[in-house]
């Protein structure tokens, strides 16, 4: 569906058409609605329950920036920041085969302090 989540650039010019015919049917088939959910138990991604549809417009909403922004991100943050080298996945029904079988990026340094130091919020006014 998508080459990577941090390699898009050709994903970008043909989103639209990728995401309508390669990525919605998949997610609004009511087949595939135990592994929506495990997505979201795994993520931690936030979604209405009480609204039909919240689940797939968050995944539409979540890819729409990862493959737009992506890009800009790592050109402002002076290289790609995404690191999931450590990180541990749960809230599948098989954590072990989604941690023995999940890609994994090194972050670069750069960008990540660029985060730390300038992107963090703090949540106060």
């Amino acid at each position: 569906m998508l080459p990577s989540p941090i390699e898009i650039p050709q994903v970008i010019n043909d989103w639209d058409n990728r995401f309508a015919t390669k990525i919605k049917p998949v997610i609004d088939d009511a087949a595939n609605a135990t592994l929506l959910d495990e997505l979201f138990a795994v993520s931690g991604a936030a979604f209405d329950a009480n609204t039909a549809g919240s689940q797939q417009q968050v995944v539409e909403d979540v890819l729409w920036y990862n493959v737009v922004g992506t890009n800009d991100s790592i050109a402002k943050l002076g290289g790609q920041p995404y690191d999931n080298r450590n990180t541990n996945y749960s809230g599948s029904s098989d954590d072990a085969a989604l941690n023995a079988g999940v890609e994994r990026f090194d972050g670069e340094i750069a960008a990540r302090e660029e985060i730390t130091s300038f992107y963090q919020t703090t949540g106060r006014c």
